[in-house]
């Protein structure tokens, strides 16, 4: 947790206690004092002042210092932590700032060095942050690029070979097939139970709404490069980032299609690095590569950016025939059961409130609803069996995977770490088996790459046995 995070929490506890006057001491008045508003609670006064005085507290607390040999970091108030990380360990070195942080001019530094822990600076000037990153970052060199592939002048300072970028008409297509559907369907919600229920809470659901359009400005001005062997990534309106990432540590592309916006003919390319976040490394570090691209767009030109790739989309394997009939019944199996579980449910609570049961009425319902149920159970079943698929190259796994969300893993088999053969009494009977993918980065978080569902069993098997040994033809660089 970084001061600059702590400052923002603290205010907005602050601001909530104030704007809804929640009287958590109605007995306690200082209205005495008029320099605070009228009916001011002594509990709102102390929450203030003491919150406030912790977050400068932890500010004032913090140092580092960076030698020719490392970087040294100190902070706590009661409890005090220090901490040296090795500068030849370091493999990325972020600079964010917010809303305050624009004001004030300062900004965020993240230091990673391939651990849970990460080294956060906060409140460091733009100057300062901006050296810091330089200086700590491994020096390379930009290899020199064709006139088409050079960036024109009034582009501004980018310096290197432009991967993705997304102007504000794509900002717009990016609203428009993603989160601005959440936020108007939150916004329906709150209208009909203001409507029905004459309720004050659901204003909160609003918060829902400021949260999707404050994280869709995550992505207003993106630009991707790259930059000699790294690469650079500069984003956000409200809170702006720069950060970047070696390519070398790039574990996994994945082009993501959103039922919405794949209807749109468009897609989202991310990348997962071998970088891991978080005390318990529990979550890997997953960077947006290019927020929109047109269908088709983000395997050939965004993913082939990174590595070249000879395999493509049209050439997937499809899983076992039974796999069409098993994701038919297992569907229907849980809508069914699903049905039954809500359908008492209400039952039951019609007959406390008093409602005579027609049961008449609840079968045919019931019927109907089983109609539908095997209506959807045939859809999901039948598009999930012709978007699944797999197909290994040279020096890739291309899998495909997901329904209502369509994803499409390319991961380098120089990555892989180890490949499980997974199969349930079902698959046994069937004669299938899922292979799950690792790679050296991402299994230290105990995330599965990517897995190939329902492959006949003698495929899978060999599917495996071919990861693993190109695999282990090729060394990899410490730490990868």
């Amino acid at each position: 947790m970084t001061v600059l995070k702590e400052l923002g929490s603290v205010a907005w506890a602050v601001v909530g206690v104030i704007i809804f006057d929640f009287d958590f001491a109605p007995n306690v008045s200082i209205d005495a004092l008029p320099w605070l508003p009228e009916g001011s609670d002594l509990f709102e006064l102390l929450v203030a002042v003491g919150a406030f005085a912790l977050a400068i507290a932890r500010y004032l607390s913090t140092r580092f210092r960076v030698t020719e040999t490392s970087i040294e970091f100190r902070r706590g108030v009661v409890f005090r932590t220090e901490r040296t990380t090795r500068r030849d360990r370091i493999q990325n070195v972020a600079v964010g700032t917010g809303l305050l942080g624009r004001i004030f001019g300062v900004r965020t530094v993240e230091i990673s060095a391939g651990d849970p822990t990460d080294i956060t600076l906060a409140f460091v000037g733009r100057t300062t942050a901006e050296a810091l990153r330089a200086d700590l970052l491994p020096t390379d060199s930009t290899p020199e690029v064709e006139e088409t592939d050079k960036i024109p002048d009034s582009a501004g300072p980018a310096r290197g070979v432009v991967i993705a970028e997304l102007g504000r008409g794509g900002f717009v297509r990016y609203l428009v097939t993603g989160p601005l559907i959440g936020a108007v369907t939150i916004v329906i919600l709150v209208v009909v139970l203001l409507v029905f229920a004459d309720q004050r809470w659901p204003l909160f659901s609003f918060a829902g709404v400021i949260y999707l359009l404050m994280r869709s400005g995550d992505v207003y001005d993106f630009r991707a490069e790259q930059r000699g062997d790294r690469l650079h990534v500069t984003q956000g309106f409200i809170r702006r980032e720069e950060k970047g990432a070696a390519l070398d540590r790039v574990q996994m592309a994945q082009v993501v299609r959103p039922v919405i916006r794949g209807l749109f003919g468009h897609e989202t390319v991310r990348i997962q690095t071998a970088d891991v976040l978080g005390e318990q490394a529990q979550t890997m570090k997953v960077n947006l590569l290019s927020p929109l691209e047109a269908r088709g767009e983000g395997t050939e030109r965004v993913v082939g950016a990174l590595w070249p790739i000879d395999i493509t989309e049209e050439d997937l394997l499809g899983p076992a025939p039974v796999s069409l009939r098993r994701g038919i019944l297992r569907t229907l199996i849980i809508l069914v059961a699903g049905g039954l579980v809500v359908g008492t449910a209400i039952v039951v609570i019609a007959s406390l409130v008093g409602w005579t049961r027609d049961w008449a009425l609840i079968f045919s319902l019931f019927a109907g609803y089983l109609v539908v149920a095997l209506l959807l159970a045939v859809f999901y079943g039948r598009r999930r069996y012709r978007l699944l698929g797999h197909v290994v190259g040279p020096d890739h796994i291309m899998v495909s995977t997901g329904v209502f969300r369509h994803r499409l893993a390319v991961v380098p088999i120089a990555k892989i770490q180890s490949v499980q053969i997974r199969r349930s009494f079902f698959q046994r009977r069937s004669g299938i088996s899922d292979v799950a993918i690792d790679t050296a980065g991402m299994s230290l978080a105990g995330i599965t790459a990517t897995t190939v569902f329902d492959a006949p069993a003698q495929l899978g098997v060999e599917l495996a046995g071919r990861l693993i040994d190109g695999a282990s033809q090729v060394a990899l660089p410490d730490g990868v």
